[in-house]
């Protein structure tokens, strides 16, 4: 998923500087800019994922890459990984005799690494709902009467969320007992960096800090080229 940028001389006198590069130093201005506003676009895409979904920032490290522009391919690209993200990242919760369970992403104090980890309490009054419970916006927690939580392959782990049926393209369809089970899914990282107004937003913020950094660079190979 490229980010559509480009540099656009908006006065005469960056104009005039950039014509006394030579073609070797202007395409590194040009490579150091685009490289300078996909790092910036990259985290900015991972913390617009924070903001719209129930996700940690550390959470999203791998959901988003961005591959550098180089001088012989003057291109700067961030792809977003289409594979769906289960709902074991979202807060589920599911009741079973009498016990709430709960997943949290939980940091280890040692490692600084954050991994999914189990919770249980015992279910009050008001936890009568059947299936799982989860969480995938902020504040919006819905729940899949359907749905189960099973034991992982971690002793006392349960992570991964199931229900009997299976996926036809994006479509989940409810299947009846004694048929497979199937983990379920959500949203793509893919999808959730390209709503038209996080598109927007990210691409109006990338080509202003490419154009910042070009007039830096073009400044600065002009200083070190009158300097030998």
């Amino acid at each position: 998923m490229p980010i559509q940028i480009q540099i656009e001389d908006k006065t005469k006198s960056l104009e005039r500087l950039a014509n006394q590069l030579s073609d070797k130093n202007l395409n590194k201005a040009n490579v150091r800019a685009i490289n300078k506003a996909i790092q910036k676009a990259n985290t900015n895409y991972r913390r617009e994922l924070v903001k719209n979904y129930n996700l940690k920032y550390a959470e999203t490290k791998d959901m988003i890459s961005p591959k550098r522009a180089t001088y012989g391919q003057p291109e700067g690209i961030i792809s977003g990984r289409t594979q769906p993200i289960g709902l074991s990242h979202f807060t589920p919760s599911f009741i079973k005799e009498g016990s709430v369970f709960s997943i949290k992403s939980v940091k280890d104090k040692e490692t600084k690494k954050r991994s999914l980890s189990q919770r249980a309490k015992k279910a009050s009054k008001k936890d009568t709902y059947t299936g799982v419970s989860f969480e995938i916006r902020k504040g919006q927690r819905k729940t899949l009467p359907f749905a189960f939580m099973i034991q992982s392959d971690k002793p006392g782990i349960m992570q991964q969320i199931w229900a009997r049926g299976a996926y036809s393209g994006n479509t989940f369809t409810i299947l009846k007992s004694r048929k497979p089970i199937t983990a379920l899914k959500t949203l793509s990282p893919f999808g959730g960096i390209t709503t038209e107004d996080t598109q927007k937003t990210i691409e109006e913020s990338a080509g202003a800090d490419m154009q910042k950094e070009f007039e830096r660079q073009v400044n600065l190979l002009l200083r070190q080229a009158g300097a030998k």
